[in-house]
This record gives C-alpha cells, structure tokens and sequence, in this order.
C-alpha cells in the first residue's frame, strides 16, 4: 500500500502534462489560423508553377491507396505461411527454425496495426470535416472568402471546399510513420523526416492550410499511441505491479508439509515425550547434570 500513492501522484503528473499538451496545442492552432495560415496560401499561391508540380508528384504519396494494396497483400502472405506451417507440421522443422510461427503472428498483428493505424485515423479526420467546414485556400485566393461553416453536415460532405481542416493526406502518411515508428524505435524520427515532405505538400499545392496539415499530424499521433497500447497488437509490453510483501515476513521460500518430512524422517515422530526431554533439559541445574555426567 505504501507505492499506492506514488502512482497516483505519477498519474495526476502524466494528466497535468498531457492537459498542458493539449492546451499548448489548441493555442498554436489558434494562432496559425488567426496569423499564419492566409499570409502562407497567398505566398504559396504565387510559386513556381514547375515546383509546384514537383510537389504534386510528392502529395500523391499522401493517399492511403498506395501504402492498403501492399499491406493487405503482405497480410495475406504471412496469414497462409503461419496457417501452412500449423497444418502441415511435417515441413515445420525445414522452415520453423528460420521463420517461426510465432515470428509470422507479430508480423501478422503489425500488419494489422498499420492498417488499422490509417484506417482510424482517416475515420476521424473524415469525422471532424464536417464539423469545422472549413474553406480551402482556393476560397481564398479566388474569392477570398475564409470562414468555418460549423456543423454544416450536408454543405461539408457535398461541398469539398468545406473540406479543410484537418487535412485526410496528413493524417494518412503520418500514421504510418508513426506505426512504423512504434515497430522500429530505431528508426523513428527516419520515418517522421520521410512523411514531412508530403505534409508540407498540401499547403504548397494550395490544398490546405497549414493549420489543417498540423492537426492532421496531431490526430494520426494520438490515434497510433492509443493503438499501440493495445495488448492485442503486443506493440508496447505492459506488466502489471507486482504485490506488496508485508513487512515482518521474510522473503526465503518455504517448504511444504510433505517437503519437510521428506528431509526430516523424524519431525513426524516428534510427541509429547520429546517435548518433555525439552523441558527437563532446560529446567534441571547446571549442577546435576555435571554430576550424573562424572556418575556416568
């Protein structure tokens, strides 16, 4: 009981943070919309257009469909190699010693993993459009016209340019670099470093805003480390606090009944004549016991 209150003061300190995090969050978004976001897509808008045509090569990578085909395929890889390996034990110690089947069931639940990493992710950030309804920069620079239409369900799924905020490319390629970052935690800011590019696409093709791309991000991130912690995906190992000893009882095993007669032949035979010989061995003077120790 005495680690009881370290953990919920830990537990009040990782909520403080996390609700410190979100606020910090909430003001930065705050702030990008309010002074940042229309200065940026009026100078994006004004580009290149030959770089900005390189960039919509780089914005492709931003769409789920590329990454689903490969991961579903490798999916049903792995599922056939593990079910032949289970069906047909013959062939198991040809292939079982390289490739386990318990290594082909993490690949299996990774798999699982990114896909549903992106898949949640898309869903809520298809789930918050229609909630904002906010213009795209091409309002902006055409009509110049920027506003939220808030809960406006039937304009936002009808109308794409009530589609904005957060931006669905983010999300997607974000999500797998954070599930392959919780894979591989070697290789993890890699993976961020390589989805950047596609992030910061959306603004320079005049797609979204640069508000959108960071709560697209935000949202891929919270989404994957709620997932990780999942003990089915076995992602992240939690082990549960182990009990509490009580404090006067000594931590060396002990032996059962059984054990105990099996070492001692004679603990079973202990009766009350040996606890009389215990006693008289402890009450009789030094002195006759010297005596009858000469007599003898």
């Amino acid at each position: 009981m005495r680690k009881l209150p370290h953990l919920m003061v830990r537990s009040w300190r990782v909520t403080a943070l996390a609700m410190a995090l979100v606020f910090a969050l909430v003001l930065a978004l705050v702030a990008l919309v309010v002074w940042v976001d229309q200065p940026v897509a009026r100078y994006m808008a004004g580009l290149n257009a030959s770089f900005v045509n390189a960039f919509q090569t780089i914005t492709w990578f931003g769409k789920p469909g590329w990454a689903l085909v490969p991961l579903l395929v490798g999916l049903a890889a792995v599922w056939a190699w593990r079910r032949w390996l289970l069906m047909y034990p013959v062939s198991m110690p040809l292939y079982a010693a390289k490739v386990p089947p318990a290594l082909l069931k993490r690949a299996q639940r990774a798999i699982i993993f990114i896909l549903a990493a992106m898949a949640g992710a898309g869903l809520i950030v298809n789930l918050l459009k229609p909630v904002f309804g906010r213009t795209r920069p091409s309002e902006l620079i055409a009509f110049d016209q920027h506003f939220f239409a808030w809960v406006r369900l039937s304009d936002t799924w009808i109308n794409a340019t009530l589609n904005s905020f957060p931006s669905g490319h983010a999300a997607a390629i974000v999500s797998l670099a954070a599930a392959l970052g919780w894979l591989f935690p070697g290789g993890k800011w890699w993976f961020y470093a390589a989805s950047l590019p596609v992030a910061i696409s959306r603004p320079v093709v005049g797609a979204h805003y640069l508000s959108d791309v960071l709560a697209g991000a935000v949202v891929a991130v919270l989404w994957t480390g709620w997932l990780a912690r999942r003990a089915w995906f076995g992602v992240v190992r939690t082990t549960g606090v182990a009990p509490l000893a009580p404090e006067n009882t000594s931590l060396t095993p002990t032996l059962s009944p059984q054990r105990e007669r099996k070492q001692d032949p004679h603990a079973g035979r202990v009766g009350k004549s040996s606890v009389k010989t215990t006693q008289n061995t402890r009450t009789k003077p030094r002195s006759k016991r010297i005596r009858r120790a000469v007599g003898r």
